[in-house]
């Protein structure tokens, strides 16, 4: 079993989270142990950081009192200055091999040399995997058991080593850190702590540890599968030949037969696209896709995106489900004020299905995925029933593997069913909710992100318009600078104003001239 976290790891982790949001907000130059922790970039950017380190070592490298010397070493690292390509880094790790073990300077050079092998991974230089793994193994063999880092380091080093033939991770130089292998060790630790526990005694009923087993927020839904599909309408209730009209078709041809479930598709494939598109919340990608590493299938625990209006929450969880292929259902929370989430009785005459279970019928489909917008702003009046508490036996995988839909008047399975919700605000969610849910902070995204979005959005706001995206050109370099001098980060929306504003102001000038 893995230790327990002590209070030194937790005010280490305290302080390491401090770090990390300065060093993305450009206000701290990791250093190299920090990195291997898996801490950000200088701007969340391997050019900005490696820029700024390469122009703070080289004056360490001459003599105190005098000019550093030009020698091949020096000139190499004055490349990064302007240029941190892969070939760069490449180039200036040759010169380092170069220099003699009797350099004066030759404890600060490996140490460069290090850095240089961080860059070159985080660049996606696969070549350089298995250096980084020596690094790490010789850091780890200096570091106390006790000590907070040595997880961390411990946990890159594992990650590392699962993707060793990994090709680029995220693509060209606008790369974040280590913490994409940081958190594949975290969630192989963590798989491996969960079998650990297999063959130790299960504990006493109503102990700490059988809670923790049964937190529905920890499970992933296991739907019982033969293969890759599943039952889930097993029979109409109270079913007679004067109702039989309230029934589709298609339900009647559903009932008894298997469900296929959707496969899980190329994950690496698609957190390059999500990398790409939202290289600020490769984090929350990292987080859903590690659900499904594993799996055959798509399955995967309901959960709760929270983050400040117009950071991309809704945008992301529809992309994703492109990317996975599944059906999905976006249902508008704001203002809900009844239970109709779970379906109508048939006895009336506007009697239907579940939500769910009716997303399963059109789909044909076990797993198609709902995503609940604006989940925080539901009506909390009981009057007509509530959407929070109506939703409750459908995010539990017990209760949903046998749920008893009240217009089928019967138990459907909708335990293969994918739950996501976005929301600004924690706090509104009533607690038996949120225990049912991971939680997840969905960031914001910064300056340092502008030139992977504002391009994607110009893109989109020029199709939305019928043109074709392949004759018009893209936002040039004062227009990106217009832009970075008006939009600070934060709300997409506000910067897809602005892209607006930007391509309407060239076709007025192009109109002029």
């Amino acid at each position: 079993m893995l230790p327990n976290v002590t209070a030194n790891e937790k005010d280490w982790k305290y302080h390491f989270n401090r770090r990390e949001r300065a060093a993305r907000e450009g206000r701290h130059l990791p250093t190299l142990e920090e990195l291997y922790c898996g801490m950000s970039f200088l701007n969340g950017s391997l050019r900005h950081d490696a820029q700024a380190w390469s122009e703070r070592i080289i004056p360490s490298l001459a003599g105190k009192g005098q000019e550093a010397p030009r020698d091949p070493v020096r000139i190499a690292l004055e490349r990064l200055t302007v240029s941190a390509s892969l070939e760069d880094l490449k180039f200036v790790c040759d010169e380092i091999e170069k220099c003699e073990a009797t350099s004066e300077k030759f404890f600060e050079i490996q140490c460069a040399a290090r850095r240089l092998v961080v860059y070159r991974v985080a660049g996606g230089d696969v070549s350089a995997r298995s250096l980084l793994c020596e690094d790490l193994v010789s850091r780890i063999h200096r570091l106390p058991r006790e000590s907070a880092e040595l997880w961390a380091i411990t946990s890159t080093l594992l990650g590392l080593t699962l993707n060793m033939d990994w090709p680029q991770p995220l693509n060209g130089i606008r790369t974040h850190s280590l913490g994409t292998f940081l958190r594949d060790g975290e969630a192989m630790l963590f798989r491996l702590q969960k079998s650990s526990s297999l063959w130790e005694e299960k504990a006493p009923k109503g102990t700490e540890g059988e809670v923790s087993i049964k937190n529905p927020a920890n499970e992933v839904p296991v739907p019982n599968p033969d293969g890759s599909s599943i039952v889930v309408f097993s029979n109409i209730g109270n079913a007679t030949r004067r109702n039989e009209d309230q029934f589709s078709s298609t339900l009647k041809e559903l009932i008894g037969k298997k469900l296929p479930l959707k496969t899980v598709p190329n994950l690496k494939y698609i957190r390059e696209i999500l990398a790409n598109e939202f290289p600020y919340a490769i984090g929350i990608a990292d987080a859903i896709l590690g659900d499904l590493a594993s799996r055959d299938y798509i399955a995967m625990r309901p959960t709760a995106l929270v983050g400040s209006p117009g950071c991309g929450k809704t945008t992301f969880s529809q992309r994703l489900g492109e990317l996975l292929e599944l059906p999905f259902e976006t249902y508008s929370c704001a203002g809900i004020n009844d239970s109709s989430v779970a379906g109508t009785a048939r006895r009336w005459s506007s009697g239907e299905p579940a939500m769910p279970t009716a997303l399963v019928i059109s789909t044909r489909l076990a797993n198609p995925l709902i995503i609940l917008d604006e989940i925080e702003k539901a009506a909390t009046s009981k009057f007509n029933g509530s959407l929070l508490d109506a939703l409750l036996p459908f995010l539990e995988p017990r209760s949903a593997s046998r749920y008893h839909d009240i217009f089928i008047q019967a138990s459907v399975d909708l335990s293969g069913v994918v739950w996501l919700a976005t929301a600004n605000d924690v706090a509104p969610l009533p607690k038996p909710f949120r225990d049912r849910c991971r939680i997840l902070a969905f960031p914001s995204p910064t300056l340092a992100d502008l030139p992977a979005i504002a391009p994607r959005l110009a893109e989109a706001i020029i199709t939305s318009r019928g043109l074709d995206k392949r004759w018009i050109s893209p936002l040039n370099l004062h227009e990106m600078e217009a832009l970075s001098a008006a939009w600070p980060g934060g709300s997409l929306r506000s910067l897809k104003r602005l892209v607006e504003g930007v391509l309407l102001a060239r076709d007025q000038f192009a109109g002029r001239h």
